[in-house]
């Protein structure tokens, strides 16, 4: 069976689903009741697609604890907020005796001489635990990727050793992170199934022209912003960029589609970005390899498209954010990848806020496109393999049910 936790989910396992007969395969859809705004009617977007896909489902709350899979998939976002007994008495328990620690600065050494963390996180503990029902739906628990704007300094959550058995990589760098904290799991190179796809380039050309209704005469850009949690931050990487990116409208076809949950926070945020005139793609359900493949140029700022822009060897410039963003400050910390490729991405395709025109470098970037450095960074973090093991793993998975 396959937990579905989000719309863009089903992207991610539509090669994965159509390898198997109806008969072999279940989809869960995730209804856990939860207070995140992000969420909203997210689970009513996920059943309008399955059923738009006349693909039949569980809903959680009818298996959870009813039914139990031979394996389930999952990718880990359930529902990672959960209020127990042990986060409440944790909760305080740091709040008071760790707070105490860190007050008397003992914290430091205690923790290294204990070889590990007493004061349960001091005053930023929350009152919640991150919560996986994984083990409970199936015998065996896969993790499948969910995009790789990783945070290196916690990647893999640790938690994650005692939820899955097997971890599905996209490539040689993710791969290795998993084995160097979790040696005895098995894991599995995947590519990245969701963009894996043979694409008519001129036939889905010819789609996104016509589903936009561009101007068959300028090319066109794909601008996929991140989605920054920040509360006081939220849209800003859109906001501070909207009107020079907007100013391009006159020589290119610009398709904006901002993350998801940036819509369901933002309710302004739509008819913003339709006031500069530009074309706002909203599908839940969107295929992206469409989007991608048909871009000539892809605009970024962080977030997994980063990554993905790579794999698929597009051409691309990273838009700049301010760096006394708690956004920014936060990634920096927590060593992200997508800041990380900043430092090894050629000067040419990064965009700085101080460019008060954006016509020149990128008619530079377009026109004069040199995916060298970004040939170097797939081969770095992807490897050469693509796609090696998803047919081996799909085989694997059919003959365990065939024997169980």
């Amino acid at each position: 069976a396959i937990l579905i936790n989000w719309t863009r989910e089903l992207d991610f396992y539509e090669k994965i689903i159509e390898k198997f007969d109806t008969n072999q395969i279940s989809l869960i859809v995730n209804d856990i009741k939860t207070n995140e705004i992000e969420r909203k009617n997210n689970t009513l977007s996920i059943i309008e697609s399955l059923k738009r896909k006349k693909k039949d489902f569980y809903l959680f709350s009818e298996v959870y604890k009813n039914l139990k899979f031979n394996v389930i998939i999952s990718t880990g976002l359930s529902c990672p907020k959960k209020i127990t007994f042990y986060s409440v008495v944790k909760f305080f328990y740091a709040q008071s005796f760790g707070s105490f620690l860190n007050l008397l600065r003992l914290s430091k050494y205690l923790n290294k001489f204990l070889k590990k963390d007493i004061t349960g996180g001091g005053q930023k503990t929350s009152y919640y635990e991150e919560w996986f029902p994984e083990k409970k739906l199936g015998e065996t628990t896969i993790f499948f990727p969910r995009g790789f704007d990783l945070r290196l300094k916690h990647f893999p959550n640790k938690k994650f050793k005692n939820v899955f058995d097997i971890f599905l990589c996209y490539g040689e760098f993710d791969k290795q992170l998993i084995q160097q904290k979790f040696n005895n799991k098995n894991n599995f190179i995947i590519g990245y199934p969701k963009y894996d796809i043979s694409v008519d380039l001129d036939e889905t050309k010819k789609k996104i022209y016509r589903e936009f209704d561009l101007d068959p005469q300028k090319k066109i850009i794909f601008w996929c912003p991140t989605y920054i949690e920040e509360k006081n931050e939220i849209s800003e990487n859109i906001k501070i960029w909207l009107r020079k990116i907007s100013n391009l409208k006159k020589h290119f076809n610009i398709i904006i589609r901002p993350h998801p949950k940036n819509i369901v926070v933002d309710q302004d945020l739509k008819k913003t970005i339709l006031n500069e005139g530009l074309y706002l793609d909203g599908l839940t359900d969107r295929k992206l390899i469409e989007l991608y493949s048909s871009a000539d140029l892809i605009l970024l700022d962080y977030g997994a498209s980063v990554m993905t822009s790579i794999y698929l060897e597009k051409n691309m410039a990273l838009l700049e954010l301010p760096s006394n963003f708690k956004f920014i400050e936060k990634l920096e910390k927590n060593k992200s990848l997508d800041s990380e490729i900043r430092r090894e991405i050629s000067k040419k395709n990064i965009l700085s806020l101080d460019n008060n025109s954006l016509l020149a470098p990128i008619n530079d970037l377009i026109f004069q496109s040199n995916l060298s450095n970004i040939l170097l960074l797939k081969k770095k973090y992807f490897g050469n393999n693509k796609n090696s093991n998803l047919n081996f793993l799909v085989d694997k998975l059919k003959k365990k049910l065939k024997y169980d």
